[in-house]
């Protein structure tokens, strides 16, 4: 094998792998926002306190913070 097809070898595995973790951050932002959505819609809805539709919704108390900074 020549060299410069050992180095597109290479570069087309880091592409691979930057593509994956692309796709991964995607489907986490996508979950994430998902979740600040059901939360705004139970605050909104139901008059819920953020605090209340968290915990109607089963998320962990450690998340609570994570998750009220960003509504």
């Amino acid at each position: 094998m020549q060299k410069w097809e050992e180095e597109a070898i290479i570069r087309a595995e880091g592409k691979a792998e930057g593509f994956e973790e692309g796709i991964e951050k995607g489907i986490q932002k996508g979950k994430e926002n998902t979740i600040l959505n059901n939360i705004t819609q139970l605050m909104n809805n139901l008059k819920l306190t953020s605090d209340q539709a968290m915990e109607a919704l089963g998320i962990p108390k450690a998340d609570y913070k994570k998750y009220a900074d960003k509504l």
